[in-house]
C-alpha cells in the first residue's frame, strides 16, 4: 500500500497533546493540541476543531553495504484524564528499520493520525489555517478497512467501523495552526471515535504505520473518545487508564536480507563444490551415477 500521507503532520489526540520527535543532532517535531467536537443537534453532521503546533523532523536515505539500519527516536506527551483526574503521560520509543543495500528508507514525523469512525460517517472535509495567510485542505483518506502497521501485519477496523487517515501537506512550514474536520452521519447521535498516534516507516516503496500511542494491535484494546450531540463545540478528553505506549517499533525482526551479486556467485561455487564431492564419493564407492 503506497501512502498518500508521506511528509504529513500528526496533530491531535485527547484534550491536549504534546509530541516531540527527535533524531540525533538533526531535527525534531513538537505538536501541542486542544481538541473540541460536536454532533450537530439539528443536522446529522459532526465537527472536530483543534489548534496545533508543528515543528518538522525527518530522516531518509538509501541503505548501503556497510549501513543497513536506520533509527529514529520519538517522545509523545499526552494530557488527558486518569482515574477521573488530570494527567500527563510521556511515551518514548525508538523506531528501527533495516533494509538491503540500495533500498530506500524514510522515517518521518510527517505521518497521519489514524482514526476509527462509524461506517456511516462520510463526506469528510478538513482545513488548516495559521491565521497569517497559510491555509489549505487537510489530506483525508476514508473508508479504509485496514492499515498496514508492519510487514504482514495490519490494524483492522472493528465491525461497523472504518478507518480514516488525516494528514497535512508536507510543504507546510513550521507554526501554529487551527484545524477543522467535518463529516456527515446517517442519523443524529453521539458517536465513538478511536484515535491512534502512529509513526510512518517507508522501506523500499512499502509504507507502514506502526502504532505508538496507544501501543495496540487491534482497536478492541483501546478506549473511545465520545463526540456528543451538542448545540456548540465541547471539550473532548481521552481517558488514559490502561493506555501504554510502544517503546520499540522494530522493523528489523521481519527483515530478510538478500544476497549481493558476489554472495550469489560464492553460494553457486559452494553448491557446485559440494555436489562434485558428493558425486566423487559415490563413484569411489562403486555406485553408478
Amino acid at each position: 500500500m503506497k501512502t498518500l500521507f508521506e511528509n504529513k503532520r500528526k496533530y491531535f489526540w485527547g484534550l491536549k497533546i504534546s509530541l516531540f520527535f527527535l533524531f540525533p543532532l538533526t531535527s525534531g517535531c513538537h505538536q501541542e493540541a486542544t481538541i473540541r467536537g460536536q454532533i450537530n443537534s439539528q443536522l446529522p453532521q459532526g465537527l472536530i476543531v483543534s489548534t496545533f503546533t508543528v515543528q518538522k523532523g525527518h530522516v531518509w536515505g538509501v541503505f548501503s553495504q556497510g549501513n543497513t539500519t536506520a533509527s529514529l527516536t520519538t517522545s509523545v506527551s499526552i494530557t488527558g484524564t486518569l482515574n477521573g483526574a488530570p494527567f500527563t503521560g510521556s511515551y518514548n520509543a525508538t523506531i528501527t528499520a533495516c533494509g538491503n543495500p540500495g533500498d530506500h528508507y524514510d522515517l518521518s514525523t510527517d505521518d497521519p493520525l489514524i482514526l476509527q469512525f462509524p461506517s456511516d460517517a462520510g463526506s469528510f472535509s478538513g482545513t488548516y489555517d495559521d491565521g497569517m495567510g497559510s491555509s489549505g485542505s487537510l489530506i483525508i483518506q476514508s473508508g479504509l478497512t485496514s492499515i498496514p502497521t508492519y510487514p504482514g501485519q495490519s490494524l483492522v477496523a472493528e465491525s461497523g467501523n472504518q478507518l480514516v487517515l488525516v494528514g497535512l501537506p508536507g510543504s507546510l512550514p513550521d507554526g501554529t495552526y487551527n484545524f477543522r474536520l467535518s463529516f456527515s452521519l446517517s442519523s443524529i447521535r453521539a458517536i465513538n471515535v478511536k484515535p491512534v498516534i502512529a509513526q510512518m516507516v517507508m522501506i523500499d516503496n512499502n509504507t507502514y504505520y506502526p502504532p505508538q500511542v496507544p501501543n495496540i494491535s487491534a482497536f478492541t484494546k483501546m478506549p473511545s473518545l465520545t463526540v456528543p450531540v451538542s448545540a456548540s463545540l465541547v471539550d473532548i478528553s481521552l481517558p488514559l487508564d490502561g493506555i501504554s505506549g510502544a517503546t520499540i517499533l522494530n522493523f528489523c525482526s521481519q527483515f530478510i536480507p538478500t544476497l549481493t551479486q558476489w554472495g550469489i556467485i560464492i553460494l553457486g561455487i559452494m553448491i557446485l563444490t559440494i555436489g562434485s564431492v558428493y558425486l566423487y564419493k559415490r563413484k569411489i564407492s562403486g555406485i553408478t551415477v
